[in-house]
């Protein structure tokens, strides 16, 4: 995974004058970058053979 993440705040600025708009930006922030790091980790834990091991056992419950 590239770039910014899988998660991005709103392209238009909140309302500083919103108590809630004030800080949610780095409140944010901070859980995206939480998120973007745990799905980094699980999939760096998910090989392609796990993929088609599970894809292979699929075919032997439904056949």
């Amino acid at each position: 995974m590239e770039g910014d993440g899988l998660f991005a705040l709103h392209r238009t600025p909140p309302d500083e004058a919103c108590p809630v708009g004030f800080g949610i930006r780095p409140a944010l922030s901070s859980v995206y970058a939480r998120l973007d790091d745990a799905v980094r980790d699980e999939l760096a834990a998910i090989s392609i053979a796990d993929v088609l091991r599970d894809v292979q056992a699929e075919r032997h419950v439904a056949g």
